[in-house]
């Protein structure tokens, strides 16, 4: 008899030990659950994306500069000290008051430059789906030095649909 009052709790034991193995089990398959949720709805997500990129790019003249052009062409312009022909690239043919890319208009004795674009997408589908963003690098060479920058220019397609217009810019230095 003692050695089956003994034995009891090691048996309890056992029985608690195995509940709460199914508990984690459970557990587990839930949290997995959930994970491929989350990534089913990322996945959908970067879908209406793209297709929002799409339908954006499809907005303007086929034979209209391509985003990534008209950025390379106003920062060429920019650079060049032609405020003129920069400002053309902006809605309206009028950069604004305050441009956030005045570090690169008033630059001066440029060596090199080299723009770096990633590719544009829907800046927000469900509100505006003809807006544009395209992240920028810009690494400019001059007397001075090195100087780098790091942001956006945001488009949007002209009224009558034939080329892209810039309409704001975040650019900022970058610091080594």
């Amino acid at each position: 008899m003692r050695r089956s009052l003994m034995l009891l709790p090691l048996l309890l034991g056992g029985c608690s030990c195995q509940r709460a193995a199914d508990d984690a089990g459970r557990s587990q398959a839930g949290t997995q659950s959930t994970a491929q949720s989350a990534r089913d709805d990322a996945r959908r997500s970067q879908q209406a994306l793209r297709s929002a990129t799409v339908a954006a790019l499809q907005s303007v003249d086929a034979d209209a500069d391509k985003p990534d052009r008209v950025i390379r062409n106003y920062v060429d312009a920019l650079l060049k000290g032609s405020a003129q022909a920069s400002d053309a690239f902006w809605s309206g043919g009028q950069r604004p008051p305050r441009a956030d890319d005045d570090l690169l208009r008033d630059m001066r004795d440029i060596r090199a430059v080299r723009v770096d674009i990633e590719p544009p997408y829907a800046l927000d589908p469900e509100q505006a789906p003809d807006l544009l963003q395209a992240n920028v690098r810009v690494r400019v060479t001059s007397s001075e030095g090195v100087h780098r920058f790091s942001g956006y220019y945001r488009l949007q397609p002209a009224a009558d649909g034939s080329a892209w217009q810039l309409y704001a810019v975040s650019l900022h230095a970058v610091l080594d």
